[in-house]
């Protein structure tokens, strides 16, 4: 029986073979969705894209990239194309496996789709996805790096009212180099309220 008119359960020894030779492994804590459109009209963005062994997602202002190895088995069945968001979400149930089927129509025409935890998902064809990787500037061109904290960046931007704008400032040692060491100013106004927070740097 299916959960709803656009999965498909297969069985569990279908399930595991197809996992066995052609499964890829998605952390759960990643979130990848989160940085998909959410605009009906740019619907090439609406779900993430495998390309070359890496997941992107992109709402055409911030882009995540993941990458997700694939064996030579994995590759030549888990063909580029774009991922829907409800198989991703699914095989967290599941050690974030994901892998290649397929799904009967008319009892007989097959259509691409992927496997997560027991169901099959229609792999949708939403058009052409722009190269995500080709706006990452060059690392010859990087100035400097900085190492923050993932957890605390969010609970600031939080802390801050998740501001639609916020101004980041870096210093210098004196001498007109960025020092990468020292505490990262960030600045925003909420409504008229200006809003000042401060994040040290970690060791790269």
């Amino acid at each position: 029986m299916s959960n709803d008119t656009t999965t498909t359960e297969t069985t569990t020894t279908e399930s595991a073979a197809i996992i066995e030779t052609a499964a890829i492994k998605l952390d759960k804590r990643f979130r990848i969705e989160k940085a998909c459109s959410k605009d009906q009209t740019r619907y090439t963005l609406l779900e993430p894209y495998l390309r070359d062994g890496k997941l992107h997602a992109t709402d055409g202002r911030l882009a995540v990239i993941i990458d997700v190895p694939l064996t030579e088995t994995a590759r030549e069945t888990l063909t580029d194309g774009h991922v829907p968001i409800a198989a991703i979400k699914a095989s967290r149930r599941n050690g974030g496996i994901l892998a290649a089927g397929c799904i009967l129509a008319n009892g007989k025409d097959e259509t691409s789709g992927i496997v997560a935890c027991g169901a099959t998902y229609p792999r949708p064809d939403l058009g052409t996805y722009p190269k995500v990787d080709q706006v990452i500037p060059d690392e010859k061109n990087r100035i400097f790096s900085v190492s923050v904290n993932g957890d605390y960046l969010k609970r600031i931007v939080d802390a801050m009212g998740t501001p639609e704008s916020i101004k980041i400032h870096f210093v210098s040692d004196g001498d007109g180099t960025p020092d990468c060491h020292r505490p990262i100013t960030m600045e925003s106004t909420v409504d008229g309220v200006n809003v000042t927070a401060v994040l040290m740097p970690q060791r790269i």
